[in-house]
């Protein structure tokens, strides 16, 4: 069964590089994730990410880069530069998502993502609502989404509960219906659960046929029951898509738990990537 990951971390290209300062974002993982926390998931290399990809029998993976500009949160991802090198070095199996990471002038962000998506690597933009400190319907975002239509790449954006101590009215699943109204055919994939609004985003998807959700940031144990059988349902088979938030999830535990939900062989087949592949177009 091929499994792709949706939400995939690498911070270093290789050993050579130093190692990222912790900073007040990542110091609460441990405590929340375990495994080390920060400082061990900042040392993880590319070598190390295809390693663990190999583990949990995951052959692709979506990679998060940033545009290279300056921001509060020194722990971050790589630049769309290193992220080219990782996908040249792994070409078959790395894809990028472009996580924004300031949208003060909406002009210059939506001119950011429309040069991004001419690369063959870029396969959708990343939006944070919490971190951009706006609501994921605000208007400073709109050039960023007209952008994405007209790209054809799909926005990621983050629902839910944020981690970190930030405000996560941003992040309320409701703002989505008045985003998907205003651009009916923008796709969104809505990243890190929804939690705790999971029957919500359900009934969104079923109201938005280019609405998904993305389990980045939760292991399956902790999915919510209604959840589980709506990605087994007709409405719901091949909307919800598998992401694991390597490495503060392992790709292997995600996986293993993932084969034990109480679903069919195909709504499993979905999930763990034939679902996000279709929507991407990575055949």
């Amino acid at each position: 069964m091929p499994i792709t990951d949706g939400w995939f971390n690498v911070f270093r290209l290789s050993e050579d590089e130093p190692v990222q300062e912790i900073d007040a974002f990542l110091e609460p993982g441990d405590r929340l994730f375990g495994g080390g926390g920060g400082p061990a998931w900042l040392a993880v290399t590319l070598d190390q990410g295809l390693e663990a990809m190999d583990g949990g029998g995951c052959e692709r993976a979506v990679l998060t880069v940033r545009q290279d500009g300056n921001t509060l949160i020194r722990s971050r991802p790589p630049t769309v530069e290193v992220g080219l090198e990782m996908v040249k070095r792994a070409p078959d199996r790395l894809r990028l998502a472009l996580q924004l990471d300031d949208v003060s002038s909406p002009v210059a962000a939506a001119r950011c993502v429309t040069e991004h998506a001419a690369l063959d690597e870029m396969a959708m933009v990343g939006v944070w609502p919490s971190f951009l400190h706006c609501d994921l319907n605000d208007r400073r975002l709109y050039p960023v989404y007209a952008a994405c239509v007209e790209a054809g790449l799909p926005v990621r954006i983050n629902v839910g509960i944020v981690g970190p101590a930030w405000s996560s009215k941003h992040q309320d699943p409701m703002l989505l219906e008045e985003l998907l109204i205003d651009f009916p055919d923008l796709t969104v994939i809505g990243a890190h659960m929804g939690h705790p609004w999971e029957l919500l985003m359900m009934r969104l998807i079923m109201k938005f046929e280019h609405l998904h959700l993305m389990t980045s940031a939760y292991l399956p144990k902790y999915f919510n029951p209604e959840l589980v059988k709506f990605m087994d349902s007709s409405r719901g088979r091949g909307r919800i898509m598998f992401g694991s938030d390597f490495p503060i999830i392992p790709i292997s535990r995600a996986v293993e738990e993932a084969r034990k939900l109480p679903i069919s062989e195909d709504s499993l087949e979905l999930f763990l990537g034939d679902a996000l592949c279709d929507v991407l177009g990575w055949k």
